[in-house]
């Protein structure tokens, strides 16, 4: 589960491997169900697919070679939504890059917080098997920083 803390003690890395989880999810749970369900699903992975794209440094070539290929992707995601196995290429093909961010957040190669002086969340399970509190500790000195 995600939670807000978690977001914003998030490095930029660990941003980016959250967004291809959700793209991911979208795929796995539109290739259970069909019709205008399948849609809701696949319209879910393409605002993702959105988000990753126009957060892309296109001056950059592996994010010029990364729109190519969300702009393919996007296209399986239009066109061929029906064919499970068009589908599961276009998941085969985040999942790829989503394990190298995820090396990346773990190996600590890029490990800037995105937001700083944030709010300190602890969160924890309690006496109740199923009960979540979340402490929140003040700082006079709050404010987000980007």
């Amino acid at each position: 589960m995600v939670t807000t803390a978690y977001i914003a003690g998030a490095t930029d890395a660990q941003l980016i491997c959250i967004t291809y989880e959700l793209f991911l999810e979208a795929i796995r749970e539109a290739l259970k169900v069909e019709g205008q369900a399948r849609k809701v699903y696949i319209n879910r992975a393409r605002e993702v697919l959105l988000v990753l794209s126009e957060n892309l440094n296109l001056e950059v070539d592996v994010a010029r070679n990364l729109m190519s290929l969300y702009i393919y992707i996007q296209d399986i995601l239009i066109n061929h939504y029906k064919d499970e196995s068009k589908l599961e290429e276009s998941y085969k093909l985040i999942e790829v890059i989503y394990e190298g961010y995820k090396e990346i957040a773990e190996n600590g190669r890029h490990q800037v917080q995105t937001m700083q002086n944030t709010q300190a969340v602890y969160a924890g399970m309690t006496y109740g098997k199923d009960d979540l509190n979340e402490m929140i500790i003040e700082s006079p000195n709050r404010g987000y920083q980007v």
